[in-house]
């Protein structure tokens, strides 16, 4: 771990994304080491990284509702959309963002991170944010 966040630093790695979370094979370690100014998680697991070198937890109402901050220690920054929605396995709501999205089951982090920058003008607002 100490080895990647010098070649991080070295590299001038600017800002950070964890996108693996608590997940299995993950490098949380390197981000106690701060070796970027920036650092964030995001999308890869729906809960705190319990890391106060993490500036700042992206999620969007569904992830992280309003009220969810006691339970990270990072700030939360909400995105405005349904972000999580294009995921959820199961979830009706999840279901029909992809489908007017034109898209299947969501099958890796890449992908997800891809659907986002392309579509995100697509996704239609929740209910409660009209």
């Amino acid at each position: 771990d100490a080895a990647l966040a010098a070649q991080i630093r070295a590299d001038g790695v600017h800002v950070l994304l964890d996108l693996a979370g608590h997940t299995l094979g993950n490098r949380l370690p390197v981000l106690a080491w701060r070796p970027a100014p920036v650092q964030a998680s995001w999308l890869g697991y729906g809960a705190s990284t319990g890391l106060a070198a993490v500036d700042a937890f992206i999620a969007d109402p569904w992830i992280a509702p309003p009220g969810a901050e006691a339970a990270f220690v990072e700030p939360v920054l909400r995105l405005p959309n349904n972000l999580g929605r294009l995921g959820v396995v199961g979830d009706t709501k999840a279901r029909e963002v992809r489908a007017k999205l034109h898209i299947g089951r969501v099958r890796s982090i890449a992908e997800v991170m891809r659907l986002q920058i392309e579509r995100t003008d697509r996704i239609p607002p929740a209910a409660d944010d009209r």
